[in-house]
């Protein structure tokens, strides 16, 4: 989100951009998936809002029907709501957020970017496959660690403080299980329970959320340290250990399963700033959660930082 939020501020101000993204789809962790006709939120579950910014682009998302608030809170035992923070979720899943925001960009998926190189004035950019392309500035936004691994490969070196700053940026994982029920689930409305403990911290009934009409499918988040612990389990004991965990919340059968590694899932602690320039001919910026917030929030509010910083450098 951090990246699509640069490109579209850098496109709306006329720039040219290129948004290369080594996955089938945009969004990162903003992620929806199908199992047969069940819809799936598997990364992030909603987004709130504090910045007045990003407030206005999530009213326009609800204008538009893109976004829609969810919920005012998560607590089953909690009788009142009033003064709590909303919760907006994607209409048709939480992509569609990330999808209004790549609308009319040049968008290359599948394309993992190996290695940078300054050519003149310009930077030349190779990706897996034989890709090769020519810019005038880079911004960055994977997780920290690939970042980091990508510029060694490059052989751009960062100043100590920085690399320093950028290293102590860790992340924990989180496993996702989505199972297919055959029948409803106990989950209580709005659909979402926090748990935020081990070996469970989210649990979510996608057909309770709205995005699922026709099936009846969980999202099952494992807390960071099962995760680290159960890491390399197996598909199937993965699915059976949390699904014995929530069964008083499911009480249907599954009919089917798949799980999801997220291995970079809330970097901690986040960087104060916002981005970091880290040349400035030709320019290259680093940006992404990990710069102002695990959040949606803080990925495209350090995504419009980044886009302004390019612009003023330009």
């Amino acid at each position: 989100m951090a990246g699509l939020a640069a490109a579209r501020a850098l496109a709306d101000a006329g720039m040219r951009v290129t948004v290369v993204e080594k996955g089938r789809g945009v969004g990162g962790r903003v992620a929806t998936r199908r199992i047969e006709d069940a819809v799936f939120d598997h990364g992030a579950q909603f987004c709130t809002v504090q910045d007045e910014r990003f407030a206005e682009l999530v009213g326009r998302w609800c204008t538009r029907q893109v976004a829609r608030e969810w919920a005012r809170g998560f607590d089953p035992h909690e009788k009142s709501t009033q003064g709590r923070r909303p919760t907006y979720c994607g209409s048709q899943g939480m992509t569609s957020l990330a999808k209004e925001l790549a609308e009319s960009l040049d968008i290359r998926v599948n394309s993992r970017v190996s290695v940078l190189a300054v050519d003149g004035a310009a930077w030349q950019i190779q990706a897996e496959g034989g890709v090769t392309l020519r810019a005038d500035a880079v911004i960055l936004t994977p997780p920290i660690p690939q970042t980091l691994d990508l510029l060694d490969a490059s052989r751009i070196r960062l100043q100590a403080d920085v690399q320093r700053e950028l290293e102590h940026v860790q992340y924990e994982r989180c496993i996702a299980v989505l199972v297919l029920l055959d029948g409803p689930s106990h989950i209580p409305p709005p659909g979402g329970v926090r748990l935020d403990g081990e070996p469970i911290q989210w649990l979510a009934d996608n057909y309770l959320k709205g995005i699922s009409p026709h099936q009846s499918s969980v999202t099952i988040h494992a807390g960071p340290e099962f995760s680290r612990v159960h890491w390399q389990d197996d598909d199937e004991r993965l699915v059976q250990t949390l699904y014995e965990a929530v069964a008083s919340y499911l009480h249907s059968p599954v009919r089917s399963s798949q799980v999801h590694r997220w291995r970079y899932s809330k970097p901690a602690p986040c960087l104060e700033r916002r981005c970091v320039g880290v040349l400035t001919t030709p320019p290259l910026i680093l940006a992404g959660d990990a710069f102002a917030g695990p959040k949606i929030e803080g990925a495209v509010l350090s995504g419009w930082a980044a886009a302004e910083l390019l612009m003023k450098e330009s």
